[in-house]
């Protein structure tokens, strides 16, 4: 009994998740969080390496 009824909430979930939210839109808001992640991951990456540099330049002068 449970597990209709489980299956029936799965199956509605998905029905109203297609209806709602199409595929392309579901395609651009993952596109639109990698892009974030890629800008964010290249500006702690620049970070890292001036604080380094700066370290680096410290020691050796």
């Amino acid at each position: 009994m449970l597990f209709n009824s489980t299956i029936r909430c799965i199956i509605f979930y998905l029905l109203m998740t297609n209806f709602f939210v199409n595929s392309n839109d579901i395609f651009d808001m993952f596109n639109n969080v990698k892009d974030q992640v890629a800008e964010k991951v290249d500006y702690a990456s620049t970070k890292v390496k001036e604080k380094v540099q700066k370290h680096v330049f410290n020691v050796v002068f």
